[in-house]
């Protein structure tokens, strides 16, 4: 049928909307609408015999009409029954030293249609943030970033974390204090993809292997030694439903430029799964192009 406008909510037709995520089907799209004054958004689902819906945002501690305040879907599982993105607004938040300011609080929710928007919340001693990175095929598990107690600077450091309606929101630490984000998820749930805000550096975490250094399975495998000049491995953009083909960038020393490599997993190659569960290695990495990118 070509190109379709999905339009916007009501009340926001001199504003704009954008689309975020589809549902592995097809027949679902979550987004974001702004109303005309681009202060307030609400995050929407779309299906062709529905057409756009508002979801909803969890009510702002401190409202202010002069601050932009609201929500925004971006992940939907495959059937479109559960979709989850962020909501936020103004609150006062505590410093890592005991002082207070008045910031954003940003935290993630689980939508589905019987129990309507519903806040995750996050670690305890976090400054009010959790952002979903991910959600599951069958909608069951949402992976993200939340705040936790550990200092970094004026705000709390980053840690990975899964939510399950069974367990709620559960942290999962990070390798040596340093500050992760997750970058993406499996879609069976059982990988993250993250990586180390200060520097040029990705894990990947299971839960048989915990934390492991990218850079330190690809080593094991050849994977480096195929890489020729690339140096560090320092995101990994994208991982197929089966685990055994991702989108990985990567950094040389000599000029900093940076790469995009396809990697395939395309073999078991021993017996013991190195990410996840029964999935092994085998080897064939395809240069996919290069590109230079200012990362801050």
């Amino acid at each position: 049928g070509g190109v379709m406008g999905l339009g916007k909510l009501p009340g926001h037709e001199g504003g704009k909307s954008r689309a975020l995520g589809v549902s592995g089907d097809g027949r679902t799209v979550v987004g974001q609408s702004w109303h005309s004054d681009l202060r307030e958004s609400e995050a929407f689902l779309w299906r062709a015999e529905t057409g756009m819906v508002g979801l909803g945002s969890l009510p702002s501690p401190l409202p202010d009409p002069s601050y932009k305040e609201g929500s925004f879907a971006s992940h939907v599982s495959y059937d479109g029954t559960v979709v989850t993105g962020e909501t936020y607004g103004r609150r006062e938040v505590l410093n890592y030293d005991g002082s207070t300011r008045i910031g954003i609080a940003v935290e993630a929710f689980v939508w589905r249609e019987e129990t309507g928007m519903v806040g995750i919340g996050e670690l305890p001693g976090g400054d009010y943030m959790s952002q979903p990175r991910g959600i599951s095929f069958d909608g069951r598990i949402i992976a993200g970033t939340t705040d936790g107690d550990m200092p970094q600077g004026f705000y709390r450091g980053h840690e990975p974390f899964i939510y399950t309606d069974e367990r709620g929101l559960v942290g999962l630490g990070t390798p040596d204090w340093h500050h992760l984000t997750v970058t993406g998820m499996s879609s069976d749930g059982e990988v993250l993809l993250t990586d180390w805000e200060e520097n040029y550096v990705a894990y990947f975490w299971d839960e048989y292997w915990g934390y492991r250094l990218v850079d330190d399975v690809f080593e094991e495998r050849g994977v480096m030694d195929i890489l020729g000049e690339l140096n560090y491995l320092y995101e990994v953009l994208a991982i197929s439903g089966n685990k055994r083909v991702m989108i990985v960038e990567g950094r040389t020393d000599a000029d900093w430029g940076n790469r995009t490599f396809l990697v395939r997993l395309d073999l078991a190659v021993n017996a013991i799964p190195e990410i996840g569960t029964g999935v092994g290695w085998l080897l064939v990495v395809m240069g996919v192009g290069a590109r230079r990118r200012c990362r801050n």
